[in-house]
């Protein structure tokens, strides 16, 4: 009574929390750097919070180019671009980036309140390094500039020319920060005989999978109404498209990752119903075959609803392999639970081999990877439903279903032949080969397996948006806003503090340009000055007043305008962050200022300061000071040392689960037990790692993570042979558990997904050795453990079914 009570109890918490889990789902992701690791786990969480901000604004920007043999096509077909997404733009969807439009008179009444506190580093060098003589040819070259608008414009308000010295060198960087080459100016990009012009956007809208893929199919139906409106004559032929940005190929990938998801799922429920009848003849063994499924899934879905907050579709991909593992309790069930005595042997069996295959996965979640630890959680999950299921349904659905269950006897016949060909001279024959194989394979190459660790293993993107990135990659390096994915990020409690550090790093940059190997550079605090500069500077020009560094050449200026008198200077009229960020400039560097808040116990602010056409990172690198929160942030290249660092530790990771395995076996059984149970799913490893390599020709942490579960697959299948020896029914159940486990898996070697397709082709690969190597286990098995009468055709199937 108490039993059904905690049951009935069990069963509505279940079902509560799956219902739950349906009502209010996860999100699911499908960016690429979402699946990896957080290389920045031991640094502050200030950095972190900095670094994700980061990242979410670079990944939100996308751009369109339309190019077209005709310029004024082009830039109608922009236009008209820019008039349909303020549609989206008005809906919040997105927010369109608006052409640098900063003119030298914008640039002069943002910095003129300041005047006599900036200063350019060359200005100010001179005032610092210089003679009076050559500070005065200094400004004289400035007052005589004729290329300038800026002395005319500002020197009434500065006759020390500071302010139109630090003008002219900022309109010198307006390229850097709109794109554009001159100020006030939108110009085409010329590419094979083709003009393009460029729109710009940032998408607010696209954290989820489905908001990418809507917001990506309203871009794409603004782009067949702009095509449309084109004349057809010229669309047809010179029109063209280019789409750059991180939306473009998430998008991509979740399409690809949900068409794989449904159809991997769907066709592996089909072919593993096909295997149930083709096996048994009987729909009888759907009733436990699909509770063990149901429960799984249940179990899985809901720990992962449980445990994270969003889900990546690569994850779910991994995990339809669950289906094919939890149907192979279901089948040792059947063929070897219809007495009392294998019941009971059959449950521990299954219980150990769930013991074994989730501390497999146990070991694969230790890995601060998200897919990873997503699998590991729904994997674990799940086996734990099905093997409890299992375990629980078979007796009840035998008292429900009295009739017997059975095999086909012509499988029964089939596995009996097998048997007794695999003779003992068969598998010492066969033992033999496949080791002098495995040994000359890791003689030859085996310690130098050839690895590639890109972070590529992970995308899915088409080759025809990868072609679009490249090229617009080449478009924007011509206008000179091709910023490169490694840059300074720099934290600190307060603005000025900030500034401060920016400003010691950017010195650094400025003197040692050519030796630290890149073309250009964007930081903010070449456009703000700190308090402090600005202070020095004031005091530097106050200092050459009183030491008549304006007199002699410059006393022309005198008789014109009259110098400032530097006390009557508002003291409080500093230059903030605030006032550029509010201004015309803002559009363009406010990326480069992150404002961060609800950070735990730390809180405060960070910049960035960018880089264009790195070409010597090291020397970069070595300029950054974590413990001053100045850091060198180069995500694919930590995240590709990471996932090697991964990898090497999987390898000793897979060392110590064969000797692990071998000691549990050795604790439990004995050490003929252990030998011949954990010996051949090692020797299935080792050999599909190298046919592995000699198919797909480099390997990478995927490989090892299937070689892994092969491992995990080879014990359990060794567990079955050991207990029930060599027999038909034991032949029978680890065919049928081959046979699902090659169906679950074996439709990975087809995914888009390179990581996936690895996975896949290994783990079926070590499938097909265990095929062979497996019954080497039964060698380990008693024969009085026993008794025979299992493996009789009962008469009253009329020799169909066992």
């Amino acid at each position: 009574m108490h039993k059904r009570i905690v049951q009935t109890l069990l069963a509505l918490l279940i079902t509560t929390l799956f219902a739950c889990s349906l009502l209010f789902p996860v999100q699911l992701s499908t960016g690429i750097l979402d699946t990896l690791p957080d290389t920045e786990h031991q640094q502050s969480e200030l950095l972190q919070s900095a670094i994700k901000q980061a990242g979410a604004t670079f990944s939100g920007t996308f751009s369109i180019w339309l190019g077209h043999s005709e310029q004024h096509h082009a830039r109608a077909a922009m236009e008209a671009l820019r008039k349909e997404l303020s549609t989206l733009e008005a809906s919040d969807w997105l927010k369109v980036r608006k052409p640098g439009q900063i003119s030298p008179a914008t640039l002069t009444e943002i910095y003129t309140p300041y005047a006599e506190r900036i200063l350019s580093p060359t200005y100010r060098n001179r005032l610092l390094d210089n003679t009076p003589e050559q500070f005065q040819r200094y400004v004289m070259g400035i007052l005589f500039d004729m290329s300038t608008p800026f002395v005319a414009q500002t020197v009434h308000q500065d006759t020390t020319l500071s302010l139109a010295d630090f003008l002219t060198w900022r309109a010198e960087s307006i390229s850097r920060v709109t794109g554009s080459k001159k100020a006030g100016s939108e110009e085409a990009v010329v590419l094979d005989g083709r003009f393009y012009f460029r729109v710009m956007a940032q998408s607010k809208k696209a954290s989820t999978v489905d908001e990418s893929i809507v917001l990506r199919d309203k871009l794409e139906a603004a782009l067949e109404r702009v095509t449309e409106a084109t004349p057809h004559e010229q669309t047809s032929l010179t029109l063209k498209v280019v789409r750059q940005g991180a939306l473009f190929h998430n998008a991509a990938n979740a399409k690809r990752a949900k068409f794989e998801f449904t159809t991997f799922g769907s066709a592996t429920l089909v072919l593993l119903t096909l295997l149930v009848l083709l096996s048994f003849a009987s729909t009888k063994p759907f009733g436990l075959l699909f509770g063990a499924i149901t429960l799984a899934l249940m179990g899985g879905w809901i720990s992962l609803w449980v445990f994270f907050s969003t889900v990546h579709l690569v994850s779910l991909i991994f995990a339809t392999s669950l289906l094919g593992i939890a149907i192979d309790y279901a089948f040792h069930m059947l063929c070897h639970g219809n007495r009392s005595q294998q019941y009971q042997q059959i449950s521990r069996t299954l219980f150990l081999a769930f013991i074994t295959t989730a501390s497999g996965y146990i070991i694969v979640g230790l890995f601060p990877i998200m897919i990873l630890k997503q699998v590991a959680v729904f994997m674990c999950s799940g086996l734990l439903c099905a093997v409890l299921g299992t375990i629980w349904l078979y007796p009840r659905l035998a008292q429900l279903q009295p009739s017997s269950i059975g095999v086909r006897s012509a499988l029964i016949n089939a596995a009996e032949q097998f048997g007794n060909r695999f003779s003992t001279p068969v598998q010492i024959t066969c033992t033999v080969l496949l080791t002098l194989t495995a040994l000359t394979s890791l003689a030859g190459h085996g310690l130098n397996l050839r690895y590639d660790d890109s972070i590529q293993a992970l995308n899915s993107s088409p080759k025809a948006l990868i072609e679009q990135e490249q090229l617009g990659m080449v478009l924007a390096k011509q206008t000179g806003f091709n910023w490169d994915s490694r840059f300074f990020v720099i934290t600190a409690q307060n603005e000025q503090a900030l500034l401060e550090k920016t400003e010691k790093l950017t010195a650094k940059l400025r003197t040692s340009h050519a030796r630290n190997g890149f073309t250009d550079y964007l930081s903010l605090s070449d456009w703000v000055p700190s308090i402090r500069t600005q202070t020095e500077n004031q005091t530097l020009l106050s200092d050459a007043r009183r030491n008549n560094w304006f007199a002699g050449k410059l006393n022309i200026l005198t008789p014109q305008y009259k110098i400032a008198d530097p006390e009557s200077v508002d003291p409080d009229a500093w230059l903030q962050p605030a006032t550029i960020l509010s201004s015309a400039l803002a559009e363009s560097l406010g990326t480069l200022w992150l404002e961060l808040h609800h950070t735990g116990k730390q809180s405060g602010v960070a910049t960035l300061v960018l880089f264009r056409n790195v070409s010597n990172e090291l020397e970069l690198a070595q300029l950054a000071q974590p413990e001053d929160g100045i850091y060198w942030h180069n995500k694919p290249r930590q995240l590709t040392e990471t996932l090697a660092q991964y990898r090497e530790l999987l390898e000793y990771i897979i060392v110590f689960s064969i000797l692990s395995m071998f000691l549990i076996c050795l604790l439990l059984k004995s050490p003929k037990v252990a030998f011949w149970v954990v010996t051949p799913p090692t020797l299935a490893l080792f050999v599909s790692l190298l046919l592995s390599q000699w198919l797909l020709g480099n390997l990478n942490l995927f490989n090892l993570f299937a070689a892994l579960l092969v491992l995990m697959l080879g014990i359990d299948y060794g567990f079955i042979y050991q207990g029930f020896g060599f027999r038909p029914l034991s032949i029978v159940s680890i065919w049928l558990s081959i046979a699902s486990s090659c169906i679950a898996f074996g439709f990975f070697i087809f995914s888009q997904i390179p990581a996936i397709a690895h996975f896949g082709t290994t783990l079926v690969l070590g499938l097909g050795m265990l095929f062979i190597v497996a019954p080497f286990a039964a060698r380990g098995h008693d024969p009085a453990a026993l008794p025979e009468t299992h493996f009789t055709i009962p008469p009253s199937e009329n020799q169909k079914d066992v």
